[in-house]
């Protein structure tokens, strides 16, 4: 099959900040690609500009450049106030780019910007500088030093810096530690830009009208149905993955001395839950949502109680022709929805809701797939993670999860067949509470994702 494509160099899309970003423009650019049936975007060199201005003399072939970083996606992200950038001159000709304006204005408004990254934010840059310390602290020493020396060739500066003396270089490095630490964060934010750019381009051929998911699968889905993007769905999990495990260790202690005692001691989980319950009741709160029925996307949500062993849906639309109405619960928080998906059992203390006590949904149903389609979806996409094997080295949280994985597959083996297509991620060995290992999963689903992407939107597109 033939495809086509366009070349449009970034920068060189209407912006009224002076050259284009990838911001709104590129969004728009992308819609226009779509609508003209166009399947490729060459953008040429994205690297910053050196002398000339031109991205062929770059002092970097690692790093992104500044001026293509966007003030308003920047104002959404709380890091700039309007008024701080809106009324800044960038030229009098919109058909050409005045770089000396770029140069003289660019950086301030992003000292600006950088100096407000905290909270999760702060957390994701901690992320990126481990994940780019091959190039990130040469690039920011070497900008830094450069504006110290008045953007003098590397040539001029003193001798012993040129020959990158060790003494001469650590004392650079303490005297200029904030100006380090500035062109650290503005690559941050470039690549933050640039990775949402790329996630909505490969995401703009597939539109979500119902999305549902069991345990874990349960806080994406719901995230996602109240208009949180996959990458800070990423961001949440982190940070609330991590605070969940922070328990205190004497509890965890008492629960295990509770679990194998032969004494009647109440023992229900290691956890209780409450943590997942109240993070994402505040997640929620951020968008205005309180319950299900305040989103308006479809999403089901599906766990199983402990006194009737039924598998019960929450949900915010109830399907009109569904024969089990009353297996469907909409007056519900966010946060004890979540908390109900989510209590793999020993792990978590069953979620206590009315009269019912809740287990995590994937031991009946991994994959809520035949509630997805009494919801009206019309193609149904499955993600199935594949459990590890059990070996000698596996640990008692292993056997747990393998033991779900194994109930939980076989009693969903009728709604996976009701999916048009089954998206299975490996995970490498990841065991339940191995949060440190987030970023390999992230990367595993999304490298998994993009090498099916053919078959996705081949599926999408079948009448």
């Amino acid at each position: 099959m033939r495809t086509a494509g366009i070349l449009m160099p970034i920068t060189s899309l209407p912006s009224p900040y002076g050259v284009g970003t990838l911001g709104q423009c590129a969004r728009d650019f992308i819609q226009f690609l779509h609508r003209a049936g166009q399947t490729y975007w060459q953008i040429l060199p994205i690297c910053p500009t050196g002398y000339g201005d031109s991205p062929y003399q770059s002092f970097s072939s690692y790093a992104g450049n500044p001026y293509m970083i966007d003030f308003d996606d920047l104002k959404k992200e709380g890091l700039l106030q309007e008024e701080e950038y809106a009324s800044i001159s960038w030229g009098d000709n919109p058909a050409r780019v005045d770089y000396s304006l770029l140069y003289s204005h660019k950086f301030s408004i992003l000292r600006i910007a950088c100096s407000r990254i905290s909270g999760v934010l702060s957390e994701r840059f901690q992320t990126f500088c481990k994940e780019q310390n091959v190039w990130l602290n040469d690039y920011a020493l070497y900008m830094s030093i450069k504006d110290y020396y008045d953007g003098q060739s590397w040539q001029e500066w003193p001798e012993t810096l040129q020959k990158r003396e060790k003494d001469s270089l650590e004392a650079i490095r303490q005297e200029l530690t904030d100006e380090i630490l500035f062109w650290k964060k503005v690559q941050f934010l470039f690549f933050y830009q640039w990775d949402k750019l790329k996630a909505y381009a490969e995401e703009n051929n597939i539109k979500i009208d119902v999305i549902g998911g069991t345990s874990s699968g349960s806080i994406i889905a719901t995230l996602y149905a109240m208009g949180y993007s996959p990458y800070y769905i990423y961001i949440l999990f982190k940070r609330y993955a991590r605070e969940l495990v922070n328990q205190n260790p004497k509890s965890i202690f008492t629960s295990f001395g509770s679990f194998f005692s032969n004494k009647k001691v109440p023992f229900a989980g290691f956890y209780s839950g409450e943590e997942i319950e109240k993070g994402f009741d505040e997640v929620a709160k951020r968008k205005g949502i309180r319950k299900l029925t305040d989103i308006n996307m479809p999403v089901v949500v599906p766990a199983v109680d402990l006194k009737d062993s039924k598998e019960y849906i929450f949900t915010n639309f109830i399907p009109e022709n569904s024969k089990e109405k009353d297996k469907y619960i909409t007056d519900i928080s966010i946060g004890k929805a979540i908390r109900a998906s989510s209590s793999f059992p020993v792990v978590f203390n069953p979620c206590e809701y009315k009269t019912h006590k809740f287990l995590d949904g994937g031991i009946l149903d991994n994959v809520p797939a035949q509630e997805i389609k009494l919801q009206g979806a019309n193609k149904v996409i499955a993600i199935n993670f594949k459990a590890d094997e059990i070996n000698n080295q596996s640990t008692v949280m292993d056997i747990a999860m393998r033991s779900i994985d194994i109930m939980g597959n076989k009693v969903s083996e009728e709604s996976l067949g009701a999916s048009d297509m089954v998206l299975t991620i490996e995970t490498d060995k990841t065991g339940l509470l191995e949060i440190e290992k987030l970023d390999e999963c992230y990367k595993y689903g999304y490298r998994g994702t993009m090498e099916k992407m053919n078959e996705i939107l081949k599926i999408i597109n079948q009448k």
